[in-house]
């Protein structure tokens, strides 16, 4: 018998590990037969006649699945077993032992569906926010670099991937399969310097390339398209320009930026000394913020990263503050400005002697 761990979950299916338990099964009988090891691919004959104690579960339904499915071995009862044609290089293909536990993880997700009463209830809808929520929570991880925690937030993450798609086959929209799938033709179709024969120069050219890809596909009616509204408004500018600047609408050069950035500056100093109204004020801040977004972008920075980083260096800041006043059986209110900025500096201080710590490590 094929000895595969025991599984906590009931599945009426094999799923995708299925597919790696017959080539496992089938090459032990090959092995055992003398006709080459189990990595030996090209010699190996599927025999007639069990020739092991340990005999095939080579059912048709799993031999059917695995010649179906698009990536895994193809097999044939008759023939030798070959690696399906692909067009990424074999170095990066998943081992069997992840397959594996992607399909265990699927599996458990689908059984919570069925079986918990509350995730039997819940919709795209009532869900979307926590996903909103699992990325923020990943992005504060690598923020603090904390691998242990990023981990545990992809699998958050994913969870969310793989439930909204467990939805929406239940609905009988797209599974997940479909979801991978489509994924995939899109990263080779926006790739033809890696899966085609395009030729670029570098990275300007591959993102130039990308927005034109995405216009041809029909889907888009504006290069503008697929920035979500719902995006921090910092973000959303940053990525409405990196658009609009794939299909030429931009500045040729760097400085072109900074001039509009002064010109920004110095026309929201005039409405501000002039007592314009409020959203006078309010429509020139915005103005001047784009144009400093901009120059971000020529700069290398991405500014929502940036003001993230320094809002958290001043709650790190006034948390010494706070923390070290604390110590003396002191608040705020019981200190002047010089006193607190006396402790900023020394906030500041410490976080440069740990980031030489740091680099000496």
């Amino acid at each position: 018998m094929c000895h595969t761990p025991e599984k906590i979950f009931r599945s009426p299916e094999k799923k995708l590990f299925a597919g790696w338990v017959v080539w496992r099964d089938t090459a032990r009988l090959a092995e055992d037969a003398g006709m080459g090891g189990r990595g030996d691919t090209e010699n190996f004959q599927t025999p007639r006649v069990p020739v092991s104690p340990r005999p095939p579960i080579l059912s048709w339904v799993l031999a059917k699945r695995l010649t179906e499915h698009p990536y895994v071995l193809r097999f044939n009862l008759h023939s030798p077993i070959r690696m399906a044609e692909k067009i990424y290089d074999a170095l990066f293909s998943e081992p069997a032992d992840r397959l594996e536990a992607y399909a265990d993880f699927v599996a458990i997700v689908k059984q919570l569906r069925r079986d918990c009463p509350w995730d039997r209830e819940q919709t795209h809808e009532s869900v979307k926010h926590l996903l909103i929520e699992e990325a923020y929570e990943t992005v504060e991880a690598i923020d603090e670099e904390d691998w242990d925690e990023l981990k545990r937030e992809l699998g958050d993450v994913l969870l969310h991937v793989v439930f909204h798609s467990v939805i929406a086959e239940k609905n009988g929209y797209f599974t997940l399969k479909d979801v991978i799938e489509a994924e995939t033709e899109k990263l080779v179709r926006r790739h033809p310097h890696v899966f085609g024969s395009v030729t670029v120069d570098g990275v300007d050219d591959v993102l130039t390339n990308w927005e034109q890809i995405k216009m041809k596909e029909g889907k888009k009616k504006s290069a503008l398209d697929g920035v979500p509204s719902q995006l921090p408004a910092l973000l959303s500018a940053y990525r409405v320009q990196e658009k609009a600047a794939g299909v030429g609408f931009d500045f040729p050069e760097r400085e072109g930026a900074w001039e509009k950035v002064e010109e920004e500056i110095q026309e929201y100093r005039l409405l501000a000394e002039q007592e314009a109204s409020d959203e006078e004020k309010e429509a020139e801040f915005g103005d001047m913020l784009f144009a400093l977004v901009n120059y971000a972008r020529f700069s290398g920075v991405n500014p929502e990263n940036a003001l993230r980083g320094t809002n958290e260096k001043f709650r790190r800041r006034f948390y010494h503050i706070e923390r070290r006043l604390a110590e003396r059986g002191q608040t705020m209110a019981d200190v002047d400005l010089a006193e607190m900025d006396r402790y900023w500096d020394e906030a500041k201080l410490q976080e440069r002697e740990n980031g030489r710590a740091r680099g000496k490590g």
